[in-house]
């Protein structure tokens, strides 16, 4: 059995370790209020580390999709634009083969009109040529039927003597 001074010794004892329980857990709950308080002050800086990753991610993504609608609508301009260029280029083109299609059609014309006028040069020139035959051969005759009539005289010797040249240079003709 325990006296009053025992228990009260004991209960002193008791009180004084539950004191330093209690002190223990208060620091432990301190050290638990702190670590959480440090958590949740972490996590808040780490949200707000990953809100900026978002926005700065948001903002590149959003970046890189302006730049890639400029490019697209560039090249869809340029290629717009060289369709264009091309088209124009087929018309030319089109009209230029046109252009020397009636150039060699107008020149083939020009040739023919050209064969045609040398064809009838070149028979006026021969019947010219027989006309012109046919007045020296007239001529010749006459000349010939005159030279015959004339006497044997001075004058007569001349003329055969002109009528003589006249066979050595145009042999065809006599």
């Amino acid at each position: 059995d325990l006296t009053g001074k025992d228990l009260n010794i004991r209960l002193e004892m008791e009180k004084a370790t539950l004191e330093r329980l209690r002190l223990q857990k208060e620091k432990e709950a301190d050290q638990a209020f702190r670590e959480a308080s440090e958590m949740r002050q972490k996590t808040k800086e780490m949200e707000a580390d990953l809100e900026r990753e978002k926005k700065t991610t948001f903002a590149v993504t959003a970046d890189m999709a302006r730049q890639y609608k400029a490019l697209q609508e560039d090249l869809i301009h340029k290629i717009n634009s060289l369709e264009t260029t091309l088209t124009e280029q087929r018309e030319e083109l089109d009209l230029a083969q046109h252009e020397l299609t009636e150039l060699i059609k107008e020149k083939d014309e020009e040739m023919a009109y050209r064969d045609e006028t040398i064809a009838q040069l070149k028979k006026r020139i021969e019947e010219m040529s027989a006309e012109f035959v046919d007045m020296l051969k007239s001529t010749t005759t006459l000349m010939k039927e005159h030279l015959a009539t004339i006497d044997d005289s001075e004058d007569g010797d001349k003329n055969n003597n002109y009528l003589d040249k006249m066979k050595e240079n145009n042999p065809a003709i006599w």
